[in-house]
C-alpha cells in the first residue's frame, strides 16, 4: 500500500494534542468535582455518570480521526494498467531573444514577460508536444519537439537577451526553422506561437508564411511591447542600467510592436495575433485555439496506475464516529422491582 498524498500526514499532530486536551479536561474535571464536598456525596452524586463509557466515547473519537487522516492521505493499493492513446498538438515557439526584447514597456522586461508566458502555456497543456526555438539574428532550436514539460520549462529558463550572438530579428529564419523541426506527416496538427515584438531586420517573413500555410501550419502571434515604444536600456558589468541605446545622431532608439507585421504574418496561415497583457488574458483564447485543432496519435502505452482505496478507511471513521455519538455515558443500571407480598 502507498499514499499519494503524504503531505496531510502532518494532520497527524492533531491527534496527540486532542489526546492531551482530553487528560486535561479529565483531570480538571476530578479537581473540580473535589471542591464540591466529601467524596461519598461526589459518589452518590455522580452514580449515573459511567466513567468507563467516557472513557471508549474519547477512544473512539481518536481512532475516528485517526482514519479520517489516513482517507485525506488517499490510500493506493493494487495496480490497474490501463492503456492510454497520446493525442495532441505539435506546437512550436519561437522566442525573440533579440536586443528589443530588454525593453521595459511590459514588467520587468519584454523577454522575462515572454517567458513568464510560455511557462503558463506549458503548465496549460496536457497531452500536446511543444518544443523552443529562441531567434535573434539566427534561430537555434533550443528543445526540439516533447511532452517532458519540466525539460522544456528548465531549457527556457536558461534564454536570455544575448543567448544567440548573431544579432538582429530574424523571424523569417526562425519561421523556416520551425517548419523543417516540424514531423513530415499531413496534417493540420501543427502550430506555431510566435512570440516578439515583431521588429524584423531581414524581410521576406511574408513569403515565409506562406510557406507555413502550405505545408498546413498554423501562426499564432503574441506581440510583446507596446507600440508607442520604448528606449533600451544598457546595462553595465554588474547588471544595473547605466543608461539607453542611442543612434549615431545620438537620439534614443525606441523600440516599438510592429503589430501590423505580425497581423499579416497570421492572416496568411489562418491564425491569430495577440497582444501580450500583464495578466496574460489572451492565455484562454490561444488555448481555445489549440484545442479546437487537429490533433496527431504520437503513440501509444500501458501505463500502471494504483487503485484508489480511500473509500475503506473514510467509511469506517464515519461509523466510528456514529458510535461515539449514539454512545451516552451514563451509568446501566438495572431497576429494583418492589414484589408486593401476598396475604394468605
Amino acid at each position: 500500500m502507498i499514499f499519494k498524498d503524504t503531505f496531510y500526514f502532518w494532520l497527524f499532530f492533531i491527534v496527540p494534542l486532542l489526546l492531551l486536551i482530553i487528560i486535561i479536561g479529565v483531570r480538571r474535571r476530578r479537581s473540580f468535582m473535589k471542591l464540591l464536598g466529601e467524596e461519598q456525596m461526589i459518589k452518590k452524586i455522580t452514580r449515573n455518570i459511567s466513567s468507563t463509557k467516557r472513557f471508549w466515547k474519547n477512544f473512539l473519537l481518536i481512532v475516528a480521526l485517526t482514519f479520517l487522516i489516513l482517507a485525506v492521505a488517499r490510500p493506493q493499493m493494487g495496480v490497474e494498467k490501463v492503456h492510454i492513446k497520446r493525442k495532441g498538438v505539435d506546437i512550436l515557439v519561437l522566442l525573440d531573444t533579440s536586443l528589443s526584447m530588454a525593453a521595459q514597456d511590459l514588467k520587468p522586461d519584454r523577454l522575462t514577460r515572454a517567458k513568464m508566458w510560455i511557462g503558463t502555456l506549458i503548465d496549460n497543456l496536457i497531452s500536446d508536444r511543444i518544443g523552443i526555438i529562441a531567434f535573434a539574428g539566427k534561430p537555434f532550436l533550443q528543445c526540439p519537439l516533447t511532452t517532458d514539460y519540466s525539460a522544456c520549462r528548465m531549457l527556457l529558463d536558461i534564454l536570455t537577451v544575448g543567448t544567440i550572438p548573431v544579432q538582429g530579428t530574424n523571424i523569417a529564419g526562425a519561421l523556416n526553422l520551425a517548419i523543417k523541426s516540424f514531423p513530415e506527416k499531413k496534417g493540420f496538427f501543427k502550430v506555431i506561437i510566435l512570440v516578439t515584438d515583431g521588429e524584423d531586420h531581414e524581410g521576406s517573413v511574408i513569403e515565409t508564411a506562406e510557406k507555413a500555410e502550405k505545408e498546413g501550419i498554423k501562426i499564432i502571434a503574441v506581440g510583446m511591447g507596446s507600440e508607442t515604444g520604448e528606449p533600451l536600456p544598457v546595462k553595465d558589468e554588474t547588471g544595473n542600467i547605466s543608461g539607453y541605446k542611442k543612434d549615431r545622431e545620438g537620439k534614443l532608439v525606441m523600440s516599438r510592436l510592429n503589430r501590423a507585421t505580425l497581423e499579416s504574418i497570421t492572416r496568411k496561415t489562418g491564425g491569430a495575433f495577440f497582444s501580450a497583457t500583464p495578466g496574460s488574458f489572451e492565455m484562454s483564447r490561444v488555448i481555445g485555439i489549440l484545442n479546437k485543432m487537429e490533433k496527431e496519435e504520437f503513440g501509444e502505452e500501458w501505463l500502471e496506475r494504483y487503485e484508489e482505496r480511500f473509500e475503506y478507511p473514510l467509511i469506517f471513521s464515519i461509523l466510528l464516529l456514529c458510535l461515539e455519538l449514539s454512545l451516552t455515558d451514563r451509568a446501566f443500571r438495572k431497576k429494583k422491582r418492589n414484589s408486593a407480598k401476598r396475604i394468605s
